[in-house]
């Protein structure tokens, strides 16, 4: 079992909701992240949803783009990113790490080797938030079993219950933990888990 399906596991058995937390990588030193997972860790988080910092953050607010420009000015890049993974993984086996960010850098780093190499050092999923359903469907395809992350995909600009059906069509939640949404601005339109039946239209009516 993953380590996200055993924290989601376990806070289900207890009736409570995960607490998920999110730091960009490298804000504000760059060697500061592995201590800041550590203390949110000690504060309660359950999951950690670490930034990846890319100069054209466009489906993040103010705060999160400042962080990231520091970031960047740190000289912050995914290979660094997966370094304070790995740095972080020395003294907690436990809590689940959730890679997120945008396409650009990974597609730039390879995907097959940002996976194998995100995997290894303890990463746990991955959220992108404006990947291309066909684009998925490609890096999927490149990515060997045993480096393959939990997929946390969400879709910008993508309409409705219909293009989840269209995900549903293609396979393309392969893991219990998978799951991909629908998103305009910062309104969720759907979620799709890996059983169909479980396909989520949420303010189907929205403009």
């Amino acid at each position: 079992m993953s380590r996200i399906a055993g924290a989601l596991n376990a806070l289900r058995s207890r009736g409570r909701k995960a607490l998920i937390p999110y730091v960009t990588a490298g804000d504000p030193y760059a060697d500061a992240t592995p201590d800041i997972m550590h203390g949110l860790v000690a504060g309660g988080a359950d999951i950690i949803e670490l930034g990846v910092p890319f100069s054209d953050p466009i489906a993040d607010g103010p705060v999160i783009q400042r962080a990231t420009e520091r970031a960047l000015a740190n000289g912050i890049a995914l290979s660094d990113v997966i370094a304070m993974v790995r740095a972080f993984r020395a003294t907690d086996a436990q809590t689940p790490v959730v890679l997120m960010g945008y396409l650009n850098p990974i597609e730039r780093f390879g995907f097959e080797r940002f996976a194998t190499a995100a995997a290894a050092a303890g990463a746990d999923g991955l959220l992108l938030v404006d990947c291309p359903i066909a684009r998925l469907f490609v890096h999927l395809d490149e990515v060997p079993a045993e480096a393959r992350l939990h997929r946390l995909a969400g879709l910008a600009g993508l309409e409705g219950e219909g293009r989840l059906l269209e995900l549903g069509d293609h396979a393309v939640l392969a893991e219990p933990a998978d799951i991909a949404a629908t998103l305009r601005g910062t309104q969720v339109l759907g979620v799709l888990t890996r059983e169909r039946s479980e396909i989520l239209a949420l303010n189907p009516k929205s403009p």
